[in-house]
């Protein structure tokens, strides 16, 4: 089975080409939000490279997020216009497991960290064995006080990966001490080549989706601020009564 991934929930954007567990090839850049103008011409520049032409495709994989809107806009686009064309079944990968999947040699809980602005983050946790991945907590957006505290009563290693890393890692660093590990910079941003490694084993589990299926996937903010603020509010008129 070879699969083509897309990403493009982020600054970074990237295609990569599959079969079975040998990635074949990936494209990959971090450099400006331009993902209308660089996709196609990226995975076209990809098949080429792995002299793969797009009708030996079986199943296209995409991130369906979250992150930034208008990247998974255009990801989700791209890969229901090239199966609808090809006749080929898609994968759906929510963006936080993807992303998780770069960690997946760690022993403890992984926890990807996706910035949405004004202190949120879409965050998850995530662990992986020999079987392949366990969901520890669902997608979500949170304040990232409340998402820290959320941690401070698990007992188990944390690592940490995703654009809003090096934007908390000072506060994760006070909150969690020696608990908490970190990405490095080349490993924290997501990949096309992790997505497409999470997605060609649903694709082999028989997790195939038609084109039109697919949607995006945006966990809103406002609520999740909205929602933090009246906790804090709470926990101050209980102290001050």
């Amino acid at each position: 089975m070879k699969l083509l991934a897309v990403e493009s929930t982020s600054m970074a954007a990237g295609a990569a080409l599959i079969q079975e567990d040998k990635l074949i090839g990936e494209i990959r850049t971090n450099h400006k939000k331009t993902h209308s103008e660089q996709l196609l011409p990226m995975i076209d520049h990809l098949l080429q490279m792995c002299e793969c032409p797009l009708s030996e495709i079986d199943v296209l994989a995409v991130s369906l997020g979250p992150g930034s809107f208008t990247g998974i806009r255009i990801g989700v686009a791209t890969v229901k216009g090239l199966a609808q064309a090809l006749h080929k079944p898609v994968v759906g990968v929510n963006s936080l497991e993807a992303l998780a999947w770069q960690a997946n040699a760690f022993q403890g809980r992984v926890v990807p960290l996706v910035d949405a602005q004004r202190k949120l983050v879409y965050t998850a946790a995530y662990s992986f064995d020999e079987s392949g991945v366990a969901i520890l907590r669902e997608p979500d957006v949170l304040h990232i006080q409340e998402l820290l505290a959320i941690l401070s009563e698990t007992t188990e290693d944390l690592f940490f990966l995703g654009d809003a890393m090096p934007l908390h890692r000072e506060l994760i660093n006070e909150t969690l001490g020696g608990r908490a590990r970190f990405a490095l910079p080349l490993q924290a941003m997501p990949s096309a080549s992790s997505l497409a490694q999470c997605a060609i084993r649903k694709a082999l589990a028989g997790e195939l989706m038609s084109p039109a299926s697919i949607q995006p996937i945006y966990l809103r903010t406002s609520q999740a601020e909205k929602v933090y603020q009246q906790r804090q509010l709470l926990k101050e008129m209980r102290k001050n009564p």
